[in-house]
């Protein structure tokens, strides 16, 4: 091949790659007119797409079990149910010459709380960081108690311990 044969192909190339970005924007461009003309409701789902305003419920009252009577005792067990279940015996630690572990303060739960970010996907526990802030907003005493509770007993839910990476 000559060089001119090589800038010819290249230029080609280009002026494809062009045309087949060109396509990309304006097939997007129509789906998007089209679903935002077929929508009746303005100021929905339309709206709040376009805007990033789409958000999955902070309140621990609006998760729903499927049973729209069910009280907000049920939520929170069907949540401790799925991490612990209860034919799972507790994973012994075996600690070797170390001391006991110290119990959290309430402060150092709280911060820890504030520092979680926002917009991050959930963990294999499949439980949000908002629902985790949600849930310290409203109990604050009870994920304290919660995370000392483990401490004393040495047992971390293994759900707890798991990452995808």
């Amino acid at each position: 091949m000559s060089v001119d044969e090589i800038a010819s192909m290249h230029s080609r190339y280009k002026a494809l790659r062009a045309n087949y970005k060109k396509s990309i924007i304006d097939t997007k461009n129509k789906a998007w007119e089209y679903f935002c003309s077929t929508n009746s409701n303005n100021f929905g789902f339309t709206f709040k797409a376009a805007f990033g305003k789409l958000s999955s419920p902070t309140n621990l009252h609006q998760i729903s079990t499927g049973d729209p009577a069910s009280l907000f005792h049920s939520k929170v067990s069907l949540l401790l149910d799925s991490h612990f279940p209860s034919g799972s015996p507790p994973i012994p630690l075996v600690f070797n010459d170390c001391s006991p572990p110290s119990c959290l303060s309430p402060s150092e739960v709280e911060v820890v709380v504030r520092k979680l970010r926002g917009g991050k996907a959930p963990g294999i526990d499949l439980i949000d960081y908002a629902i985790w802030k949600a849930l310290y907003n409203s109990f604050p005493n009870l994920l304290f108690r919660f995370f000392n509770l483990c401490i004393q007993i040495n047992h971390f839910p293994s759900i707890f311990k798991n990452t995808k990476i």
